[in-house]
Order: C-alpha cells, then sequence, then structure tokens
C-alpha cells in the first residue's frame, strides 16, 4: 500500500479573502435594526453603521464586485472608512 500524497499549505487566497465587497456586506447586514430610506450593518469595530439607500446602491454599484484588498490597492484605504463615513 503506497502512502498518501501529504496536503501541502494552501497557496493564494484564504476563503474570506475571495469575498467581493458586496459578499462582505451580504454578511455585515444587521436586519434587527430599521430606520427608513437606510440600512444598518455591523462595522469590523463592532458598531452599527447606517447608510443611506442611494449610496450603498451607488457604492455597490462601483465597488461591490471587486475584492477588498483590490479597493485597497486603488484608493489607499479601506472599503469600510468609505462607506461608513457619514454613517
Amino acid at each position: 500500500m503506497q502512502n498518501s500524497p501529504s496536503i501541502a499549505a494552501s497557496e493564494g487566497p484564504q476563503a474570506h479573502e475571495d469575498l467581493t465587497i458586496s459578499d462582505h456586506l451580504d454578511t455585515m447586514r444587521s436586519d434587527g435594526e430599521h430606520r427608513p430610506g437606510e440600512q444598518c450593518f455591523l462595522g469590523p469595530d463592532g458598531d452599527n453603521h447606517w447608510v443611506e439607500d442611494g449610496f450603498l446602491k451607488q457604492f455597490l454599484a462601483e465597488y461591490g464586485s471587486i475584492h477588498p484588498s483590490d479597493f485597497l490597492s486603488a484608493h489607499g484605504n479601506d472599503w469600510h472608512s468609505v462607506l461608513f463615513a457619514n454613517s
């Protein structure tokens, strides 16, 4: 009987790094809170952040399909800081 080949450590993005900004927001949505015309998200800081529907729609249309690291490379700051700037 032959020995099974060892499983090498995976190179490349980790599972959480493969998520787009839109995917991340889906996991951050806070459905327990409601304000008309706004969406609530639990930020990485643990606080609730309210985002106006129109701004959220515009932000997702422009950046929702990209990965957070690509946003950081292109803009020099984290996408959270842009989306939650006025929350």
